[in-house]
């Protein structure tokens, strides 16, 4: 009996150190999961973490506010006399659910969609009308397309979904591509931008993939982390081959052994692995962004991004220069 008791109680603190162990990796992956590396790095080329190398941070981007983002939009107004000259028109009827207290509350998107079946009822009605009624609808519908940037803008650029990719994270800050079903969202929403017809009820199925895939989050977050960590490791690099070689004649050693390592161990699997799915991230966001007109408002591409991209050649070159020293790698030539 009191051997079952014993090993119940010995099971029962395994899963506690289980436990502990998993939220301790959890937490390490979530606050500082290059740490580890730059630890190693440190260690291995003794190479204090000092002032100067903790001092390199790398902020988070800000999400620009959507009241910065929302583009006012006024819609053309149908005096009486035009009510009048286009009364045959049927499109008066989808006018008139527009400017009912439910039409009031529209989405953006919603919005956009009635809009886009309201220039249609326009351009069905102009061959019922005479002369000047054609004149006045063509001025009307002038009017209405003039807003329709502003209007595809407000939809998708300035919606909380899309603000809301951005912001959200889960878990491990391990930079992907968007979801293949956020994938085929992005895909539905560029082309409905572009004009191709969709039901709202699909549109709005599109935002909320944005709204609810942490991707976005993610792959900035991941920048940031990662941008930070590949410049701290070149500064550690970089002292070491500045004050004292780490192998001579190109002759390998101990340290570099310890070092090829951390390379094929940790750098390879961990760091290089997540800069590759970074990257691939960062090209796919460039290009849907730009098909819908917006990359530039998004101030990561700008900073951010182009940071992340210097402190990984940067890193690597380290990398290369530290292993050629040591015999480890053939002469890379620089562009």
């Amino acid at each position: 009996m009191l051997r079952h008791k014993a090993a119940a109680v010995g099971f029962a603190g395994l899963l506690v150190l289980l436990a502990v162990g998993l939220a301790w990796w959890l937490l390490w992956r979530q606050v500082g999961p290059y740490d580890d590396y730059l630890a190693r790095l440190s260690r291995v080329l003794d190479v204090a973490q000092d002032a100067s190398i903790t001092a390199i941070v790398v902020p988070l981007p800000a999400i620009p506010e959507r009241a910065a983002l929302y583009r006012d939009v006024e819609a053309p107004r149908l005096s009486p006399d035009a009510l009048w000259a286009l009364r045959s028109c049927d499109f008066l009827h989808q006018v008139a659910q527009a400017n009912s207290s439910l039409g009031k509350v529209m989405s953006d998107a919603a919005r956009l969609q009635h809009e886009r079946g309201v220039l249609q009822g326009m351009q069905d009605c102009l061959a019922e009308l005479d002369a000047p009624a054609q004149s006045l609808l063509r001025e009307l519908m002038t009017q209405l397309a003039a807003i329709q940037d502003a209007r595809r803008w407000n939809a998708v650029v300035a919606s909380k979904e899309l603000r809301r990719h951005w912001t959200l994270a889960r878990g491990a800050l391990q930079a992907r591509a968007p979801t293949p079903g956020t994938e085929l969202a992005m895909d539905r929403l560029q082309q409905w931008l572009a004009g191709q017809a969709y039901p709202l009820a699909e549109i709005e199925r599109a935002l909320g993939a944005l709204y609810h895939d942490p991707s976005g989050g993610q792959w900035l977050r991941t920048l940031q982390s990662l941008t930070q960590a590949l410049e701290r490791g070149s500064a550690i690099i970089q002292q070491r081959l500045d004050t004292r070689p780490i192998c001579y004649r190109e002759q390998g050693n101990a340290r570099s052994q310890r070092l090829l390592g951390i390379l094929y161990k940790v750098y390879n699997p961990l760091v290089q692995a997540d800069a590759a799915r970074a990257s691939q991230a960062t090209r796919r966001y460039r290009d849907w962004l730009s098909a819908v007109g917006s990359v530039e408002v998004w101030g990561w591409f700008d900073d951010l991004v182009p940071r992340y991209e210097r402190a990984l050649r940067a890193h690597t070159l380290a990398w290369q220069a530290m292993l050629k020293q040591c015999g480890a790698l053939p002469s890379v030539a620089e562009n």
